[in-house]
């Protein structure tokens, strides 16, 4: 007479499906010496004393551990709809130290055009422009204001940032365009920065001297005048529009000038001009 298994107490660790379930045969070094060596060798265990349901085991609950962390990251980022910060060590949730008033409008404000300031070169990077041509973008930190239509304002202005890109366009005799070149030539000998007059026959060769030479700019102090850029270049175009909102993009300040900066003389050889 055949008696049929009852399916209640069928062995868990026999379901294929389950890869962390330990094996009855394989869990006995003994019953499996290649194994057990092969093990060994990989992972500089002795052989002969590897515990394959422990392994079995430790690897389960490494994985439930890391589910319980990718849950508790998903339920403090956005994925479940629970931003709440925790407290790491009490789990509690975190209701202090964080403020945000969306109530009033932003009081920041461009610098005014026509400012004058002391600035140091902070980076420094030669590109190609989206149109293929060589361009060194620059940006710089405002350490002191010399002047401004409202001093007032003037310390607001101090470790603002301001980028400006410096275009290699040739001038063209045949268009009348007057190129680019010459302001690059302002900005160079504002920072004290050599402008070698000589010819490149390829483009490689020139972006390696204009990488060579954007480094010299970074530290280096020159001053400006700013100016205000709304995309309009003085109400002779259109403005240009954002993608991303359907508006025009905002007004953002600009280099307007260069100049070689000149330390004020001082009778006090300890004191200094700049700040740093």
């Amino acid at each position: 007479m055949t008696t049929k298994k009852d399916p209640k107490n069928a062995n868990p660790a026999a379901d294929p499906s389950d890869i962390f379930a330990p094996v009855a045969p394989a869990a006995d070094p003994a019953a499996n010496p290649a194994l057990d060596a092969a093990f060994a060798a990989e992972t500089n265990a002795p052989a002969g004393t590897i515990d394959f349901g422990k392994l079995a085991a430790d690897a389960r609950a490494n994985a439930d551990a890391r589910k319980a962390i990718e849950a508790d990251a998903n339920k403090h980022s956005g994925a479940t709809g629970d931003n709440t910060p925790v407290d790491i060590e009490t789990g509690e949730p975190v209701t202090s130290g964080f403020f945000m008033d969306l109530t009033k409008e932003s009081d920041f404000e461009l610098i005014a055009a026509g400012t004058r300031a002391v600035v140091s070169c902070v980076a420094a990077e030669a590109v190609l422009s989206g149109n293929g041509n060589p361009m060194l973008n620059l940006r710089v930190k405002i350490e002191r204001v010399k002047g401004a239509p409202d001093m007032s304002k003037a310390p607001k202005y101090r470790n603002r940032s301001i980028k400006d890109r410096l275009m290699f366009i040739p001038a063209n005799e045949e268009t009348g365009s007057r190129g680019t070149i010459w302001r690059a030539r302002l900005a160079f000998a504002a920072f004290d920065v050599p402008f070698d007059p000589q010819a490149f026959r390829t483009q490689a060769d020139f972006m390696n001297w204009l990488h060579a030479k954007a480094e010299l700019f970074i530290g280096s102090v020159a001053d400006i005048t700013i100016g205000v850029d709304d995309g309009t270049s003085g109400g002779t175009k259109a403005p240009q529009i954002d993608p991303n909102t359907g508006e025009a993009y905002p007004p953002k300040n600009t280099i307007a000038q260069y100049f070689k900066y000149n330390p004020v003389a001082t009778s006090a050889p300890a004191t200094s001009d700049l700040p740093f």
